[in-house]
């Protein structure tokens, strides 16, 4: 099956610009999966013997069911960024769900599992530990062939097969949560909740209730999160920034506010995350994944 590709990753860190991310693929999943469903992902490493990369990415305001070293669970939204050393040679194989798309085929509140991890039972039945097992050799098999493509095609047909079996009737409200995130995701003029009620018409509380419900964080906590993510990328791509005008444009009264939860994020503050940048961009740095 000759897929069709996904956009490029948002909120992978320490990546200058213009820097490619080897290894780190995206695909999209069977037509009738994409109203709940953003894409697959594969990254793949190989680094020689006592050789290690930090690797640091941003949560988004989605479930992931990620098979990688043996396991094969379903992850609810992660709160902080995602921190690990890889080394040797590996590769992890994830489904990334729209925001509110999870929870239509798992009948769990996104909220019950926000932070957590859930085993494949847990969130799908008996069936889970079935596909669960089926990804986990297919997994072994890539590893350890010289050619994965033809076996990672073969887990996003597996996913694909499962997802299919199991698309949940339409709901409304997974639909609206998943249009009202896309929305705050690309729209950079949505900087705080009201801008939200004002733009979907939807009171605030019911606001609260549908984020909480098919989400898993508040509406405040995915504005903020990509508001800040769009401040990585905007760091990544201008040689000359001005920190107050930056702070303002993503909503922020005041730049202190904006430093403090960049720092939180990210591990450091704006200037010093940009300066990091500069000093690889000039060294020629690029991440080994």
């Amino acid at each position: 099956m000759d897929r069709e590709p996904a956009p490029a990753p948002r909120g992978i860190l320490n990546v200058p610009r213009g820097v490619p991310v080897p290894g780190h693929f995206r695909k999209l999943p069977a037509a009738a999966l994409r109203p709940l469903i953003e894409h697959y992902w594969v990254v793949q490493w190989s680094l020689p013997a006592g050789m290690q990369h930090l690797a640091e990415t941003l949560p988004h305001p989605s479930c992931q069911w990620v098979t990688e070293r043996g396991r094969s669970s379903l992850y609810g939204v992660p709160t902080g960024r995602f921190t690990r050393v890889i080394a040797g040679r590996g590769q992890a194989f994830g489904v990334k769900f729209r925001p509110g798309g999870c929870v239509p085929f798992v009948g769990i509140p996104a909220s019950r599992f926000a932070g957590r991890r859930l085993n494949l039972t847990e969130a799908f039945g008996a069936a889970g530990a079935l596909i669960g097992k089926e990804l986990r050799s297919l997994d072994r098999e890539a590893l350890a062939s010289d050619e994965p493509s033809a076996v990672i095609e073969a887990m996003m047909s597996a996913a694909d097969r499962f997802l299919l079996a199991r698309v949940p009737p339409s709901d409304p409200q997974a639909l609206l949560a998943a249009r009202i995130a896309g929305a705050i995701a690309e729209d950079r003029r949505i900087a705080r909740v009201e801008d939200v009620v004002a733009r979907f018409g939807v009171p605030l509380r019911a606001l609260q209730r549908l984020f909480q419900r098919y989400v898993g964080v508040s509406p405040k906590w995915v504005i903020r999160r990509y508001r800040l993510l769009e401040a990585v990328e905007r760091v990544a791509a201008e040689d000359s920034i001005r920190w107050p005008a930056l702070a303002h444009s993503l909503g922020y009264f005041d730049q202190a506010h904006f430093i403090k939860d960049f720092r939180e994020l990210v591990g450091r503050t704006p200037a010093a995350y940009a300066r990091a940048l500069v000093a690889r961009r000039s060294a020629g740095a690029s991440p080994r994944r």
